[in-house]
């Protein structure tokens, strides 16, 4: 039998795992003997920061370490002290097999948290965060790409898609030395920081990202005379990260993530607490694809035998934008009572970002604390939170029938106005980031064969049928019916496209 087929390699992007590890937060956290005694827990925060992401083979190990920071008021009532804790955690996920290029992403939620005062020196707390873990990896897969003779008549198509290059992280450590501004009073003990860090600018070439941005610190800090201060600092930072098969044509993924901080005061030539030392540890993450066609027979069918065939379907992703907007939103919150006199800071927490689809638009939200530390009439220290969600709407294109979305949002910054005694207005700068993917399931033929046993049997030998089509039909769903070649009809008809565009009688010649 005169009958050949061509088969392919290509490379299809699956996610390969999605799972969740929940990891327990115990501690019994006792004041050092520098700490004045507690007469009031404000805040209990636990914030887990991942280190490090590494894939061992079929298993993907997470670390980090989990800080927890305890806002209390001491006995006097009037003064607001931090004390800071961390503990180290690890999970590993299994995978069913060992991953070519993965690209992982890994992210923490707090579920809870429980903070109880024991006594004046001593706290219990018990809580608990799931780590999210997602392994994208590009798998190779045979597809038939090409057959002939025996009559067979061929449904191609070649679909766009984006492959996976390969995933990049660089650590690296940030130390500085900041002064205080001018007019800010000297510092006595840091209450609460922030770090956030932004790509502003990247190049790739050829096995290299060079990646621009800055890091946004912001410091609450306790003075002599027990007023709480704000400073805010940015520091320009950049890294080359090496990424094996990068290149200026490749598609990127571009952040840089914060893995833990630790800032300490320090005298300054006065004898004044007027500096802070900062150590602030990153990673530059770089997940890299590029553009490419997958050739694939979607039918077929032969004019001259019946045809054994079997198909399984694909799944097909090409990334339509790798997000990197900022957005602003804006709330307004009713305070707790009349009684506050002084918003002292106020700062945001987006949860982990998702995404659906609605009205032609993705919509991609996070769930937001707003955290407000404030003074009351009194001049004590109260500590209160609001919740509200974050949302960025991206117009879905009128082409794509399906998209996904890998999102984060991040917090660049917050701030406020009072609207009067008991109403404040909040105003969050957020950045949302990830790849936007349009999604496809296509079914592909993965073998083929005519049966020469088994002969078309011809209705009637006439050389030409008329047929009467409707407006939308296809040429290959009538070709396929009379068992004739594409070809033939839309040579016949003088038809260009496949899909007919208005209804009308075809001539049909049978072969």
């Amino acid at each position: 039998m005169d009958f050949n087929v061509t088969q392919e390699t290509v490379a299809i992007n699956e996610v390969v795992f999605e799972g969740n590890a929940e990891q327990p937060v115990d501690l019994d956290l006792t004041l050092p003997d520098y700490c004045p005694d507690m007469a009031r827990v404000l805040k209990c925060q636990v914030t887990p920061m991942i280190s490090s992401r590494q894939m061992n083979g079929a298993e993907l190990t997470v670390e980090g370490k989990t800080m927890i920071r305890l806002l209390y008021v001491d006995d006097g009532m009037k003064s607001v002290h931090c004390m800071e804790q961390s503990t180290a955690f690890s999970a590993t996920f299994s995978l069913k097999t060992e991953p070519m290029s993965p690209i992982v992403q890994v992210s923490a939620s707090v579920d809870y948290v429980n903070c109880r005062a024991v006594s004046s020196r001593r706290a219990d707390i018990h809580g608990a965060f799931t780590l999210h873990a997602r392994v994208q990896d590009k798998c190779m897969r045979q597809v038939m790409a090409d057959a002939s003779g025996c009559g067979i008549q061929l449904n191609k198509k070649v679909v766009p898609v984006s492959n996976i290059v390969g995933m990049a992280e660089r650590p690296f450590t940030v130390s500085e030395v900041l002064d205080l501004p001018q007019g800010k009073p000297s510092a006595v003990s840091i209450l609460r920081s922030g770090c956030v860090a932004r790509v502003t600018d990247y190049k790739a070439i050829a096995n290299k990202v060079i990646v621009k941005g800055d890091l946004t610190i912001r410091t609450l800090y306790c003075s002599e005379d027990d007023s709480m201060e704000l400073t805010e600092h940015t520091i320009p930072i950049s890294q080359i990260v090496d990424l094996e098969g990068i290149e200026d044509d490749c598609i990127c993924d571009v952040r840089f993530d914060v893995l833990s901080s630790d800032l300490q005061l320090k005298a300054d030539s006065s004898g004044e607490n007027r500096l802070i030392c900062a150590e602030v540890r990153l990673a530059a993450v770089v997940s890299a694809y590029r553009s490419a066609e997958v050739p694939m027979i979607c039918d077929a069918y032969s004019t001259d035998y019946e045809v054994k065939c079997d198909s399984r379907e694909v799944s097909l992703e090409k990334v339509l934008e790798v997000l990197c907007r900022d957005s602003t939103a804006k709330f307004t919150f009713d305070l707790p009572s009349d009684d506050i006199t002084n918003v002292c800071d106020l700062w945001s927490e987006a949860g982990p970002a998702s995404s659906e689809v609605s009205d032609g638009k993705l919509l991609i939200k996070a769930p937001l604390t707003i955290c407000m530390l404030a003074l009351d009439s009194s001049c004590t220290p109260v500590y209160f939170e609001r919740t509200a969600e974050l949302q960025y709407d991206w117009e879905i294109p009128s082409d794509v029938q399906s998209v996904r979305a890998d999102p984060c949002i991040t917090v660049l910054s917050s701030s406020f106005s009072l609207m009067g005694a008991d109403r404040i207005e909040v105003r969050v700068e957020f950045r949302v980031e990830g790849c936007v993917y349009a999604t496809c399931q296509q079914q592909a033929m993965c073998s083929l064969e005519p049966d020469e046993e088994n002969p078309k049997q011809r209705q009637q030998t006439a050389a030409l049928t008329l047929y009467f089509a409707d407006q939308g039909e296809r040429v290959w769903d009538i070709a396929r019916r009379y068992s004739t070649s594409v070809d033939a009809v839309m040579r016949e008809n003088g038809l260009e496209n496949d899909r007919l565009s208005e209804r009308g009688m075809l001539m049909i010649p049978i072969c």
